[in-house]
């Protein structure tokens, strides 16, 4: 590695563990990105990329998102709490309409499945959308239990939406993502070293 990615890596560690500071939390997300990175490759698909964004990442296999990890900072001030939070947004895309009768949804509850209309997947596809506080002091919030046994039931819809975006219209492994040139090494290799 080379000074300056090593720079960029710990830049990124002192940023996530600054935004999200409880380890489990950390590779909860983090595992969740290597996971669908490794999927891709093992059925042969080079055609991703995972991209930092100003307030997260994103993961984009082919022409089309795929996962994405953002935060949104809330002052106990502006929202009447007893403390500053973070909400962690977690968004899985998904095939498969069994998707739909896979978890308990409700309309107060910390997420939700909703229809996407991505041209180039060519089926009928979803986003799951959950969100769950960040800890603090070492401990995980209850919300990312949810989110997490979610993620979990839905890992075999996901993985079908990565089969789709992986392919072509005929069916042709993508091995370049279209997202290729905001591809962040450094973000990749920050999340192997917490996703184990």
């Amino acid at each position: 590695m080379t000074s300056s990615s090593a720079t960029a890596v710990a830049e990124l560690r002192t940023l996530y563990e600054e935004t999200v500071p409880v380890e489990s939390d950390r590779r909860f997300i983090f595992s969740r990105l290597l996971n669908s990175i490794s999927y891709c490759e093992k059925v042969g698909s080079l055609g991703w990329s995972v991209s930092q964004l100003q307030t997260g990442f994103r993961l984009n296999v082919g022409q089309v998102e795929a996962m994405t990890c953002s935060f949104n900072f809330l002052s106990k001030d502006d929202c009447e709490l007893e403390r500053d939070v973070t909400l962690v947004n977690l968004r899985f895309l998904l095939a498969g309409k069994d998707c739909l009768r896979k978890v308990s949804l409700t309309d107060d509850g910390p997420a939700e499945i909703d229809e996407m209309a991505y041209r180039s997947v060519g089926v009928q596809h979803w986003c799951y959308h959950g969100v769950f506080y960040a800890g603090v002091n070492g401990k995980p919030e209850p919300s990312r239990a949810t989110v997490e046994e979610h993620v979990a039931v839905l890992r075999t819809n996901h993985y079908g939406f990565l089969d789709l975006a992986c392919r072509t219209s005929t069916g042709k492994l993508r091995q370049k993502s279209n997202f290729v040139r905001s591809h962040s090494d450094s973000l990749y290799s920050y999340a192997k070293t917490v996703g184990v």
